[in-house]
Parts: structure tokens; sequence; C-alpha cells
């Protein structure tokens, strides 16, 4: 599954999708944007 249809499934029910990476050792790592449609 791509990650902008499952952008897409959660925010049709009112949510919003974000995803953390945890590392040893490192402070959390929350990343944005990954699965928008960029232009051209």
């Amino acid at each position: 599954m791509y990650l902008s249809t499952l952008r897409n499934y959660i925010e049709a029910i009112g949510g919003e999708l974000e995803l953390t990476v945890r590392l040893p050792d490192q402070p959390p790592l929350r990343l944005q944007g990954l699965g928008d449609i960029s232009p051209g």
C-alpha cells in the first residue's frame, strides 16, 4: 500500500497520518509529508 493511499483512508475517517522513527540512543524523529503527491 502506498503511504498516500493510507493517508487518504485515514483522512476520510477524520484522522491524520503521523509516522515516527524511533532508533536506539536517538530522540524520536517525526516524518512529515511522506506520501504527498509532488507537483509536476
